[in-house]
């Protein structure tokens, strides 16, 4: 089911749009962050989007860093605490097979449960204008 979904996911995001004879918006680039080693494994890129497999074992903590708006995916039920740039801290339990939009945004994650953090995550490398 996640290949099917990614793969759906994918191929909208690389032109189905355009296929389906509808218009692209407007964009314009954004920089990708330097993602922490060795929690983030880049698993494919193009122009347009970067997927990304994020792992984090009970008890990691990763350091502060950036993504643009991205997609995640989440392959493990996961507790997490998450302190974002501003200061703004935030417990939160993330489920097996949920989807969540996020960024862009610039924060660090500590795994405070059992279970590892287990996800894919899609990277827009440009913005809708």
């Amino acid at each position: 089911m996640v290949k099917w979904v990614l793969a759906a996911g994918v191929g909208f995001l690389l032109g189905s749009a355009t296929t389906a004879g509808l218009r692209a918006p407007a964009t314009r680039a954004v920089a990708l962050g330097d993602l922490p080693k060795p929690y983030y494994r880049v698993l494919w890129e193009n122009h347009e989007i970067r997927v990304v497999e994020h792992l984090l074992e009970p008890g990691d903590r990763e350091p502060m860093h950036y993504h643009p708006r991205m997609i995640g995916y989440f392959l493990e039920t996961s507790t997490v605490r998450v302190r974002e740039s501003n200061g703004t801290t935030e417990e939160a339990v993330l489920i097996k097979g949920t989807i969540a939009e996020a960024g862009p945004w610039t924060h660090e994650i500590a795994n405070i449960g059992q279970t590892p953090l287990h996800s894919l995550i899609v990277e827009f490398k440009t913005e809708r204008q």
